[in-house]
């Protein structure tokens, strides 16, 4: 959350080039336990190899579930 309480957290692990070299990671998070209101994404990356560090951060906005409408309606 924005306040700086912790929703989850991965450990860090390797990212193992393709054979082209290139670099991916999918990561999943889920917001089940997410209450409604603002979030912050952060990504810390090292790269062991150059010892250069990146933080990037998105902000986001969880929104309470929509109450579903009359039946039949």
């Amino acid at each position: 959350r924005k306040d700086g309480t912790l929703l989850t957290r991965d450990p860090p692990t390797l990212i193992k080039p393709a054979p082209e070299g290139a670099l991916s990671r999918m990561i999943g998070i889920s917001l089940e336990e997410a209450t409604p209101g603002d979030y912050e994404l952060v990504l810390r990356v090292r790269d062991e190899f150059s010892g250069q560090r990146l933080e990037l951060r998105e902000p986001f906005h969880v929104s309470p579930p929509l109450s579903p409408g009359p039946a039949g309606g």
